[in-house]
């Protein structure tokens, strides 16, 4: 399994975290990482896009452009969906996760799972992989 270089930023602890529990997992579940991206790289889609990301997305994207983690994928700067026509236009689409759309506001930079019954929401990007994305990992 490839593993990413481990970046020190606001989200070193929770991907040290997940790291960890992928490589203990790692004969159970799925899961694959892509090379992160370059700050060019990022500044460039969002000039394209005409939008800032939040500042945790681009710290885990300085990990990975995206992520197959069991049934969840975080996507890469490719596969962002800035709009979709069953979504309010405010969000931007930028994962999977239990059958529902992972988001992000535009306006807000709010992070939400957006699903057919209901939308939870986010303190933060880190919030999402602490009580998600990490406590999905420890049920195992």
């Amino acid at each position: 399994m490839f593993i990413p270089e481990i970046p020190a930023n606001s989200l070193t602890a929770e991907i040290t975290e997940i790291v960890s529990l992928c490589i203990r997992l790692e004969n159970d579940c799925e899961f694959a990482f892509s090379q992160p991206v370059s700050e060019g790289e990022i500044d460039k889609w969002e000039q394209n896009h005409d939008m800032r990301l939040p500042e945790q997305i681009r710290n885990w994207l300085r990990f990975t452009n995206g992520c197959t983690i069991g049934y969840d994928r975080i996507f890469g700067l490719e596969g962002f969906i800035v709009r979709h026509c069953q979504l309010p236009d405010e969000l931007v689409i930028i994962g999977v996760t239990h059958d529902e759309s992972l988001c992000f506001s535009k306006n807000s930079g709010e992070i939400l799972r957006y699903g057919l019954r209901e939308t939870r929401r986010y303190n933060d990007f880190r919030d999402f992989l602490s009580s998600t994305l990490i406590r999905s990992l420890k049920k195992g």
